[in-house]
């Protein structure tokens, strides 16, 4: 299993899928000492993707209830969101080289994952993303975890902001996602 921990986001979709890529980046964007961890790429289906969605909704809507908002505040100057981002790796900022966060190489090929288990800590947040292969209901096969994230509850949230983003962008074109299997296949 890949363990990463992670202040950063990147997400591409399409009209099946979405990847995300997610490392660890200097608090500097403009640093360009080296990153801490390599990166880790998830492919999921739509589906998979509301279910983190509600996932991270559900974790940081109790996180802030207990322990107050989270502040989501960019630092100050020539800095304004470009695309979706779970850090202030994407912004646009004054020179082409300040511009320039580089994504770091991938540990491994995106892993497909249609599993998340989520376990919480007061500081942290553990993602861990799989495969079930399990088609009968009862069945004794374990999942396989393939790769864990770790974030603080920051990070959390605006994973939540983009995969909201993502999820309502394609709900608005193609119709809500049944998550409830019964539902959609009496559809």
């Amino acid at each position: 299993m890949t363990t990463t921990y992670t202040n950063q986001l990147w997400i591409v979709q399409n009209r099946v899928d979405v990847i995300t890529q997610w490392w660890c980046a200097p608090d500097n964007p403009s640093s360009r000492s080296p990153l801490i961890m390599p990166a880790i790429a998830l492919a999921f289906n739509y589906y998979m993707t509301k279910r983190v969605l509600s996932a991270l909704s559900a974790v940081v809507t109790r996180h802030e209830a207990e322990y107050g908002e989270l502040d989501l505040g960019l630092p100050q100057a020539r800095a304004h969101s470009t695309g979706l981002t779970a850090n202030i790796g994407n912004l646009e900022l004054g020179s082409p080289e300040e511009r320039e966060l580089p994504r770091p190489p991938l540990a491994q090929p995106a892993a497909a994952a249609n599993f998340c288990r989520v376990s919480v800590t007061p500081e942290e947040l553990v993602l861990d993303f799989g495969i079930n292969t399990q088609t009968e209901p009862n069945s004794t096969e374990p999942v396989r975890v393939t790769n864990r994230l770790v974030m603080d509850f920051s990070t959390a949230k605006r994973a939540w902001k983009a995969f909201h983003k993502v999820i309502s962008e394609y709900e608005q074109g193609h119709g809500e996602i049944e998550l409830d299997w019964q539902k959609r296949r009496k559809r």
